[in-house]
């Protein structure tokens, strides 16, 4: 029974949480790590939902998060079905994905992030 008068007050706590979310503040490098991590498939659905649905701070990687979950979209044309529900990149999708981690080794050398 408590359950059941815990568990509303947990969705409305997590509904307000997400309203005032601040976006994440990461370093190239770290987004690189990311998509390096979730390209081999080293990372559960529960970091993957936190990497793509947390806007980033830089506009430039923020960018990146968004064009790497297009790619993962299952009609996107980066993706080969390997089961009901599972995908993986083909030879386009590796090499955007690859083309996003150059990108964030650019913005790294490049220097300091750019705050919108």
């Amino acid at each position: 029974m408590v359950v059941v008068v815990i568990s509303p007050i947990w969705i409305v706590a997590l509904l307000i949480f997400k309203i005032f979310e601040k976006p994440s503040v990461l370093k190239p490098a770290e987004v690189e790590e990311w998509l390096q991590k979730m390209s081999r498939g080293e990372i559960d659905e529960y970091w993957w939902d936190d990497f793509l649905n947390v806007p980033i701070m830089d506009p430039r990687l923020d960018a990146i998060r968004k064009r790497y979950e297009e790619i993962w979209t299952p009609n996107s044309g980066f993706l080969t079905k390997k089961s009901e529900m599972d995908y993986v990149p083909n030879t386009d999708g590796k090499r955007e994905i690859e083309r996003l981690i150059e990108e964030c080794r650019s913005i790294e050398e490049a220097g300091q992030p750019n705050h919108a």
